[in-house]
C-alpha cells in the first residue's frame, strides 16, 4: 500500500479494495494514457439543495424546482476552486481537457504515472470472474480491470475543494438488469398490456405524454479484455412500435447522447452473454409503446465510476434536453461500490429532485444475494440511494379475458432470476419511511437502513415483453427489473403530461400513500415466496402485507396515482361524479353537495368542522335526484338545496333543512327550466331565498323566482332576469339577460349581483346590478380579459380593508378568478393555480376567514378537490 505523501490528506470515502475473486495481474503500463474526471465541492454560500424532509412536506403539485441552468450558476462550483485545481493538475503534467462549472468537474488526461505520482496510489490490473458469464468457457469469463488499494490522496489544501478522482479505477460498476428466454411455455404481454392492467391513464387515440422527455441511461459493458458497446436502431423501435400499437401512433425519434465520447455501436448480436444493445431497445421500446408522444434521450457512457458520474452530471445540465424523468436499468452490487462514488451520486441525485426530475432504477435480478456469493443479502447500487426510486420485479399470471378483468401477481423469483430488494448497508432510513414498519437488515450487523423496492412491476420474463432488436422480433420475451424501471419511467411522463407539471421526486409521496391507504394507489403484493433466488442459502426478505423488502408498497394504480398527485386537496370521497359540486357554510361547518357517479343520480353531502378533515358523504334521501349540478344556500336558518329532475321535465327541486335528515324534494312551479345547472342566493336585501337558472329554449334567457320567509315556501313562476318587472306586471324595456352556462348571484354591499357567461363566441363573463323589488336593473357589463369555459361562481370575502367581491370561473381546463372592491372595477384573471385540470365550474365559499374553491377533477377519478388561501393571492 501507498503511503500518504506528506502534505497530502485521503479523500473520505476513496479506500479501495480488492474485489473477492478477484486476482493481480500486475502494475498497469506506467505510460497508458488515461482520462480523469476530478470533481468539485459547491460554490461556498451555495443555498442549501432541498432535504426529504422539504419534499415531504411540499406535494408534487405545490413544488417549485430549479431549472438547469439555476441549478449551475447556483449549485455550480466556484472559478477559484476550478482555477486551483486546474493548477495543480497542470503542475503534475496533466492536459486540462475541460472545465465546467455546472458539472463541478475539471477534466484531465495524463498518463497512469503522472495519475499515480499526483494522487498517490498504486494502480495495477486485475482480472476478475463473471458469473453471468458462466455458460462461457473458462478462458473467456474473466473481465480485466484497472485499480488500486487504499484511499486516493490530494493535496491538503484542495482536500476541501475535491469531492471526488473518478478514472483511476475502470473496473464495471454495474450489469445490465434484464433476463431472457425462459424454456417451457410463456404468456407474454406487452408494455401496453401490462400498463392497461395496471391502471394507467392510457388513451389509445392521441399522445398521452406529449411535452415530456425521458432520458434512459445505457453503458458500454466490459467483458473479457475489451468492451461491448451499445447502440441502438431507430428501424427497430419503428418496426416495434408499428406492429404493437397500430397506424395511429407513430414512433418516436430517439436522440442518443455519447458521454466521454463513447461509441455508439450494436456490435451483436451475441450468444451466451448478456446484450447491451438488448437493454437498450428494451428500455426505448417500453417508454415509447406506453408514454405516447414523449422524447426518449438516450445517453450512452462507459460502466465505471467516472462514466457513471459524468453521464448524471451531464444530464442533470443537459439545458438542450431537459429531460424530466431518468429511467436506469443497471446496477451493482452495493457493498463494493466506493462511499465517495456513491456520497457523489446520491448528491446529483438529489440535485435531480431540485430540477423536478423523477428518477427510477431497477432493484436488480438475482435475488437478496446480488451474486456475491457468501450467503449474506445485499443490495444493489444506486436502487438503493434514497433519492430515486427503486423498482422491484412481480410475475402476472392468470390474465382472463378480455384483458384486465382479472389477474394474479406475485413476487418474481423462477428459474430466470428473482426480484432485488432489502435494506440499505451504506443508506439510512430516510424520514420518509418512518411508519412503513420497514425490518432491520436481516445480516448478523443490525442496520436500520433505507428498505427497497419502493414499488415493484412485471418482471419475469414468464410474462415477459417480446422486443424487437437487430432487425427482427426477440423468438422469446424478454424481463427483468429492468422492464419495471422504465414502465414507470414512461407513467411519469403521462402524470406529467397531464397534469402540466412536474411531479419530480416520487418517494415521499408514494410513501404517505402507502402508510396511509389514501387513494388505494397501489395492488399490495401479498402471494409467492421470498427473494432468495434459487435456493443460494443467502439471508432473504419475505414478502407480505404493506410493504415489504421484496415488491416496496406493490405495483402501482396509475390512475389513482394520477389522482392523488392532482393539485389542490382531496376530499378523497365517495361516489363522487365528474360534475360541479356546490357548497356553503352553515353551523361552523363547511357543506359539499354533489351528485352520485351511478344510475341513481342521488345526491350526497360532506360536512367538515374545520375545513381540512372530511367524513363519509351521507346520502340525502331526496326523490327525483338529478343527472345534473346542484346549487346549495343558507336561508332563514336552514341549508337549502336544489337540483333539476330526473326526467324530461326539467323541473326544479329544492329541499330545505336544519341538518339531517333531509325532507323529500319538494316542486318548485317554474316556467322555463333548464337541464343545466342553476344557482341560488340569500337575498338580505328583500329578505327572500332567489333562484336563478338558464331557460330550457334556444333563447337561453336567464329566469328567476324568488320566495320569503314563508314554510313551506310557495314560489312564483320564474321570471326572466333583464326584463324590468313590478310585482307580477312585466314591462320588457330592456334585453334579457342570456347564457350558455350556469349564472351566479350573491349580495355586495347591500345590492344584489348576477354573473353570467356571453351568450356570444366571446365567452366573457357579464354582470349586473339586479336593483331592489326586482325594479331597475342596470344594463350588462362585461369583466375586461375574463373568458369563461364554464362558470362562473362568485363569493364575497371579508378582508381587512373591507369586503372584496371574487369571481371564479373555468376556461381552458384550468381555473381562473379576479377580484373586485367595488362591483366595477376588476383585477385581471389570474391562474388560481396554473396545474391543476377541471372541465367544470368551480364552486366557492369563505369559511373560517379562508377562501375555498372546490372543484371535480378532469382526469377520471371523479374525486373533489379544494384549495384555499388566506388573502386570495396565495393558493394551498
Amino acid at each position: 500500500m501507498v503511503q500518504i505523501p506528506e502534505g497530502y490528506t485521503s479523500l473520505e470515502g476513496s479506500e479501495r479494495r480488492v474485489i473477492p475473486g478477484a486476482q493481480r495481474i500486475g502494475p498497469a503500463d506506467a505510460g497508458q494514457k488515461i482520462s480523469l474526471s476530478i470533481v468539485l465541492r459547491e460554490r461556498t454560500g451555495a443555498p442549501p439543495l432541498p432535504g426529504h424532509e422539504d419534499w415531504m412536506t411540499a406535494p408534487p403539485a405545490r413544488r417549485k424546482y430549479l431549472s438547469r441552468e439555476q441549478l449551475g450558476s447556483l449549485h455550480g462550483a466556484a472559478r477559484q476552486d476550478a482555477d486551483q485545481v486546474a493548477a495543480f493538475a497542470r503542475a503534475h503534467g496533466f492536459e486540462v481537457t475541460e472545465v465546467s462549472l455546472p458539472r463541478r468537474t475539471v477534466f484531465v488526461s495524463c498518463t497512469v504515472e503522472q495519475a499515480s505520482r499526483a494522487f498517490a496510489v498504486e494502480l495495477d490490473v486485475y482480472e476478475l470472474e463473471m458469473p453471468e458469464l458462466a455458460a462461457l468457457p473458462l478462458e473467456r469469463r474473466r473481465q480485466r480491470y484497472r485499480s488500486h488499494t487504499g484511499p486516493v490522496s490530494v493535496p491538503s489544501q484542495l482536500a476541501g475543494v475535491i469531492s471526488g478522482v473518478f478514472g483511476l479505477d475502470n473496473r464495471q460498476v454495474a450489469q445490465r438488469l434484464y433476463s431472457g428466454r425462459p424454456p417451457g411455455v410463456v404468456t407474454p404481454l406487452s408494455p401496453r398490456e401490462v400498463a392497461a392492467l395496471y391502471n394507467f391513464p392510457l388513451d389509445p387515440a392521441k399522445s398521452n405524454a406529449r411535452g415530456e422527455t425521458v432520458a434512459v441511461l445505457e453503458f458500454n459493458q466490459y467483458f473479457f479484455i475489451y468492451e461491448i458497446t451499445a447502440g441502438f436502431q431507430q428501424s427497430d423501435l419503428n418496426s416495434y412500435i408499428s406492429n404493437l400499437v397500430g397506424a395511429y401512433f407513430s414512433a418516436p425519434n430517439v436522440v442518443t447522447v455519447s458521454i466521454d465520447n463513447e461509441p455508439i455501436k450494436m456490435e451483436g448480436p451475441f450468444s451466451g452473454i448478456p446484450d447491451p444493445s438488448v437493454e437498450t431497445a428494451l428500455d426505448i421500446e417500453v417508454i415509447a409503446a406506453v408514454a405516447q408522444g414523449a422524447n426518449i434521450v438516450a445517453y450512452f457512457a462507459p460502466d465505471t465510476e467516472q462514466g457513471w458520474i459524468d453521464a448524471i452530471t451531464h444530464i442533470c445540465n443537459d439545458t438542450a434536453n431537459d429531460p424530466s424523468v431518468l429511467s436506469i436499468s443497471y446496477g451493482g452490487l452495493e457493498d463494493i461500490q466506493t462511499p465517495c462514488f456513491m456520497t457523489n451520486m446520491s448528491s446529483w441525485f438529489q440535485a435531480a429532485a431540485a430540477l423536478g426530475m423523477t428518477v427510477t432504477v431497477s432493484s436488480g435480478d438475482t435475488g437478496s444475494n446480488c451474486n456475491a456469493a457468501d450467503n449474506l443479502a445485499h443490495v444493489e447500487y444506486p436502487a438503493s440511494d434514497p433519492w430515486v426510486t427503486a423498482c422491484g420485479g412481480t410475475t402476472i399470471t392468470d390474465v382472463q379475458v378480455p384483458l384486465g378483468m382479472t389477474f394474479t401477481e406475485i413476487v418474481w423469483n423462477d428459474l430466470e432470476g428473482a426480484t432485488g430488494g432489502g435494506i440499505s448497508s451504506f443508506f439510512p432510513q430516510p424520514p420518509w419511511q418512518i411508519g412503513a414498519n420497514l425490518p432491520m437488515n436481516v445480516n448478523p450487523v443490525k442496520f436500520q437502513g433505507r428498505g427497497l423496492p419502493d414499488i415493484a412491476g412485471n418482471a419475469s420474463p414468464f410474462s415477459g415483453y417480446p422486443i424487437w432488436v437487430y432487425g427482427k422480433q426477440t423468438t422469446s420475451p424478454v424481463g427483468g427489473t429492468s422492464a419495471v424501471a422504465p414502465l414507470y419511467a414512461a407513467l411519469a411522463a403521462i402524470v406529467n403530461s397531464k397534469l402540466g407539471y412536474r411531479t419530480g421526486y416520487w418517494n415521499p409521496a408514494l410513501y404517505a400513500f402507502g402508510v396511509t391507504g389514501q387513494y388505494s394507489v397501489f395492488n399490495d403484493i401479498t402471494q409467492g415466496w421470498n427473494n432468495e433466488y434459487l435456493s443460494t442459502l443467502s439471508l432473504y426478505y419475505s414478502v407480505g402485507p404493506g410493504w415489504d423488502g421484496c415488491t416496496g408498497w406493490g405495483s402501482v394504480r396509475g390512475g389513482n396515482f394520477l389522482q392523488a398527485l392532482a393539485a389542490g386537496t382531496s376530499i378523497n370521497l365517495t361516489d363522487t361524479t365528474p360534475l360541479s359540486p356546490a357548497a356553503c357554510v352553515y353551523m361552523n361547518e363547511l357543506w359539499v353537495f354533489w351528485k352520485a357517479n351511478d344510475p341513481s343520480n342521488a345526491i350526497y353531502f360532506s360536512a367538515s368542522s374545520n375545513g381540512q378533515v372530511w367524513p363519509a358523504g351521507q346520502k340525502i334521501n331526496t326523490s327525483d335526484s338529478t343527472p345534473q349540478p346542484l346549487a346549495a344556500c343558507v336561508f332563514n336558518n336552514q341549508i337549502y338545496l336544489l337540483w333539476t329532475a330526473n326526467d324530461p321535465s326539467n323541473q326544479i327541486y329544492y329541499s330545505g333543512s336544519p341538518g339531517p335528515p333531509w325532507p323529500g324534494g319538494q316542486l318548485i312551479d317554474s316556467t322555463d327550466t333548464t337541464p343545466l345547472a342553476l344557482n341560488a342566493m340569500s337575498n338580505t336585501q328583500t329578505e327572500m331565498l332567489q333562484i336563478f337558472w338558464r331557460a330550457n329554449d334556444a333563447s337561453n334567457d336567464i329566469y328567476s323566482t324568488a320566495q320569503g320567509y314563508i314554510t313551506p315556501l310557495d314560489f312564483p313562476a320564474g321570471t326572466m332576469v333583464g326584463v324590468e318587472v313590478t310585482r307580477g306586471r312585466g314591462n320588457t324595456s330592456l334585453i334579457a339577460y342570456s347564457t350558455p352556462f350556469t349564472p351566479a348571484a350573491c349580495m355586495f354591499q347591500g345590492s344584489p349581483y348576477l354573473f353570467w357567461t356571453a351568450n356570444d363566441a366571446s365567452g366573457s363573463i357579464q354582470f349586473a346590478e339586479l336593483g331592489s323589488e326586482f325594479v331597475g336593473y342596470a344594463a350588462a357589463a362585461a369583466i375586461s380579459s375574463a373568458a369563461a369555459t364554464t362558470g362562473p361562481a362568485v363569493c364575497v370575502f371579508n378582508m381587512a380593508n373591507g369586503p372584496v367581491l371574487y369571481l371564479f370561473w373555468t376556461s381552458t381546463n384550468s381555473i381562473y378568478f379576479s377580484a373586485s372592491v367595488d362591483a366595477a372595477n376588476w383585477n385581471p384573471p389570474a391562474l388560481l393555480n396554473p396545474h391543476l385540470r377541471t372541465s367544470q365550474a368551480p364552486a366557492a365559499c369563505v369559511f373560517n376567514n379562508m377562501l375555498y374553491v372546490f372543484w371535480t377533477d378532469d382526469l377520471g377519478s371523479r374525486n373533489i378537490y379544494y384549495s384555499y388561501s388566506p388573502d386570495g393571492v396565495n393558493w394551498s
